[in-house]
């Protein structure tokens, strides 16, 4: 597909279902110095390849930097587009999106970008092993669930329950999947692309993998959080949570919890003595058990 100007871009393609008109004019004000493309890849499937486009675009304003996405089916059609800045979690829209497109749309689309990465890459790999024979390494994870009791805003001497759960992921050294968890979603996903986290990690889906105990983690927490990953969750939502990882480890409140068994939590001991029966109960930890109970009771309540 030829896309030569932006009313192309606008009539030719599917943009309007993942920028909205505000972004676009906004993306189109954007200094194109500010973007950087830092990879594309391709992925062949029975039907249709995908080609994955990664960029950093600075803030206008901050500091920092937001990683963004572009995912085309068939080198025409957009399948999906990510990015982790606070607009795009709410509305599934920014303008990082739109500078993005309004700035690379022909090579995007023509899939001509000059990349000095990928042909630094290309000529390095003739000097060093195939990535398929490269050991990968395990991604490390760490679940978080804090629960917090808040005053009411609204009713005196009244207070609510916060609930937030925090995903550290990494090497030696963990970072929070938060702000991340968008782009980590969509390289996870298709296996293609790769996220920035700082400089002891950069999430590559070729070089690592999850643990069994791991992928659960990951998988429910992407699931239930659906794109809201920095806000407090509803109690019914971390109930779901906890059932999906039950049989996992985490800490809540600082306390580690060895995954969540059924049952009665006390051990007991059934005796017959001459013509009744004798039932006894292990308290040597009740102490301890009631106050995690009473502690944490509220989530079921």
């Amino acid at each position: 597909m030829q896309i030569e100007n932006l009313t192309d871009l606008i009539n030719k393609t599917n943009i309007r279902a993942f920028v909205t008109t505000n972004d676009f004019i906004k993306g189109k004000q954007y200094d194109k110095n500010k973007i950087t493309l830092k990879s594309e890849k391709e992925k062949e499937s029975l039907y249709s390849s995908l080609k994955v486009f990664s960029f950093e675009v600075d803030s206008e304003t901050k500091p920092t930097y937001y990683d963004v996405t572009i995912i085309l089916e068939n080198n025409k059609e957009i399948v999906r587009t990510t990015c982790d800045c606070k607009a795009f979690r709410n509305f599934q829209s920014c303008k990082h999106i739109g500078a993005v497109f309004v700035n690379y749309y022909e090579q995007i689309f023509k899939g001509n970008i000059i990349n000095v990465n990928k042909i630094t890459n290309e000529i390095l790999n003739k000097f060093i092993p195939k990535e398929e024979s490269l050991i990968k390494k395990e991604l490390q994870v760490q679940l978080y669930i804090n629960i917090t009791e808040r005053e009411s805003y609204y009713y005196y001497a009244r207070s609510f329950m916060e609930y937030n759960v925090k995903i550290l992921i990494g090497e030696d050294k963990l970072y929070t999947l938060g702000n991340h968890a968008n782009a980590f979603k969509s390289a996870y996903e298709t296996g293609c692309g790769e996220v920035y986290f700082g400089k002891n990690f950069t999430f590559i889906p070729e070089k690592y993998y999850l643990s069994n105990e791991s992928k659960t983690i990951i998988e429910s927490y992407l699931d239930i959080c659906e794109g809201y990953f920095n806000k407090s969750i509803s109690s019914s939502t971390l109930k779901n949570f906890l059932n999906k990882i039950k049989d996992t480890k985490f800490v809540v409140n600082n306390y580690q919890i060895e995954g969540i068994k059924d049952g009665f939590p006390i051990d007991t001991n059934l005796v017959k003595r001459n013509n009744s029966y004798e039932l006894n109960f292990d308290l040597e930890n009740v102490e301890f058990l009631i106050e995690k109970l009473t502690k944490f009771l509220i989530i079921f309540s």
